[in-house]
């Protein structure tokens, strides 16, 4: 029965597809390159808006547009940033309109989290210049 067992678990062996043993799937790959980018700096151009959701008017949160893309983001740029962006117009919850909010470059660093099958990207940032 022994020798049966062996014999049985070497044909298994040599018949599994050796990509099935590769636990990763092709999202899971994608999340582990993801995953990498957090704390990673860059600078860039954007559009900086108030989020359409406000749950408290006096400490707004913000969105940052690059391209066709919107990230949540944390004003990390002190007091004199925070004011100035106050007056920047809310986003469309519908549509990216680039004519929406203040134009700005800035330095960020991706804050990125990674729970159970999904992903979230956010940005810290900093050296906000209203254009």
């Amino acid at each position: 029965m022994k020798k049966y067992v062996i014999g049985l678990f070497i044909i298994i062996l040599a018949t599994t597809d050796v990509s099935a043993i590769d636990t990763q799937d092709d999202a899971g790959k994608l999340f582990s390159q993801l995953v990498q980018l957090d704390g990673k700096t860059f600078k860039s151009d954007g559009i900086l808006k108030k989020s359409w959701l406000q749950l408290d008017e006096d400490n707004p949160k913000y969105v940052m547009q690059i391209g066709d893309r919107k990230y949540s983001i944390t004003l990390d740029d002190g007091r004199g940033t925070s004011k100035l962006a106050k007056s920047c117009s809310k986003e469309n919850l519908l549509e990216n309109d680039p004519n929406l909010g203040c134009p700005v470059s800035f330095e960020a660093e991706y804050d990125i989290e990674l729970q159970s099958g999904s992903v979230t990207v956010k940005l810290i940032v900093w050296g906000v210049k209203f254009k």
